[in-house]
């Protein structure tokens, strides 16, 4: 049976709620993971109000904020990088410590997903790609791995993934067969990952691209997710590269997929929906489209009817499950996180809808 899970962002529900440690964090953390298992999700993500990246970096010592604003990197080290004194993240602090509360809300023992942003995506933010930085912020990040995963009577961490948004997106020399880099970042993931699956955790590398094919070699990885309209899922970009070849891979490396059903980028969502119902290319609704954007940021029309439909997620889910075969399609799920959507009453809405995809009513 396919289960549901999320990637783990939510739309920041207020100013104050970002702030680690406050009351209102916590309150904001209990209520969106409640709000996650009550939409439907099976494995559900610790919500994810603060930003991706930055969040890891104040676990990471010798790490600074730039100031310049037209700097290409964000980030810059002031020495080499070392583990944080407490590498306890603050989410999931939350849910471990008020999961007595959380099992009496829902009646069951909860299964829960973490998600980290992997090295590759945090060490591009930096700007430096030797070897040895990598490697250490990799150590880094195992530790946070290790440190954060806990299993009680009231829930337990089911899932451990690696956010990797960066990884593939462009042509980079640094990952050329043979080089260094290469060969450190494949031993890193496989670290990072074996921190999570010697303890009987499932493990999952959500990819924005899979045009480099290095995370097939990662012998610690179970679960490969991409966006929806990523070749992984379809016939492929030339006949090397189709779903046969890709079934073997799968089987090869003792791998399955996370089935990808509900796109998430709000700009792609309001585009295919204008052109759907008016029948014209994008170059003559562009200007249609902005005025959409700003009536929404206004609250004067209603995002949720732009979202992608339960039935048009199905439908996707079928597709996946019928060149795959369901023995290779044990999850399912929107593509990315839903920080950008306008509130956070749509982004539940759509973990619904999702849920309804795969099995049924929510």
């Amino acid at each position: 049976m396919t289960e549901v899970i999320d990637v783990g962002s939510l739309p920041v529900l207020g100013e104050l709620e970002t702030i680690v440690g406050t009351p209102d964090f916590e309150q904001a953390v209990l209520r969106g993971f409640l709000g996650k298992i009550n939409a439907g999700i099976d494995i559900p993500n610790y919500p994810q109000y603060r930003d991706m990246n930055e969040m890891f970096f104040e676990l990471i010592d010798k790490v600074e904020k730039k100031k310049e604003k037209d700097s290409l990197t964000k980030y810059s080290l002031t020495k080499p990088p070392e583990a944080a004194e407490d590498l306890r993240i603050p989410e999931v602090s939350v849910i471990k410590e008020n999961s007595s509360m959380i099992y009496e809300e829902i009646g069951r023992p909860f299964r829960m997903k973490i998600c980290v942003t992997g090295p590759s995506t945090l060490n591009s933010l930096l700007g430096i790609w030797d070897t040895r930085t990598l490697e250490k912020i990799g150590e880094i990040l195992s530790k946070i791995i290790d440190k954060n995963i806990f299993s009680n009577k009231y829930g337990r961490i089911e899932m451990l993934s690696l956010d990797e948004p960066v990884a593939g997106a462009w042509d980079d020399s640094k990952l050329d067969y043979g080089t260094d880099f290469r060969e450190s970042m494949l031993k890193i993931w496989k670290d990072n990952l074996r921190a999570a699956k010697v303890k009987g955790v499932k493990t999952s590398m959500h990819l924005h691209k899979t045009t480099d094919n290095l995370f097939w070699e990662v012998d610690s990885l179970d679960i490969i997710e991409a966006h929806v309209h990523d070749p992984l899922y379809h016939k492929g970009i030339d006949k090397e590269t189709g779903i046969d070849r890709i079934k073997n891979l799968l089987k090869t490396h003792d791998k399955v997929l996370k089935a990808s059903i509900g796109q998430t980028d709000p700009h792609e969502l309001v585009k295919g929906k204008i052109v759907q119902i008016i029948h014209a290319d994008e170059p003559t609704i562009g200007d249609f489209i902005g005025y959409t954007f700003n009536k929404i940021r206004l609250g004067n029309v209603d995002f949720v009817p732009f979202l992608d439909a339960a039935d048009v997620m199905r439908g996707r889910l079928q597709k996946t499950v019928d060149r795959f075969g369901e023995e290779l399609v044990p999850y399912a799920g929107l593509e990315c996180g839903l920080r950008d959507l306008p509130s956070y009453e749509s982004a539940i809405e759509y973990l619904q809808r999702s849920a309804e995809a795969v099995h049924g009513e929510a």
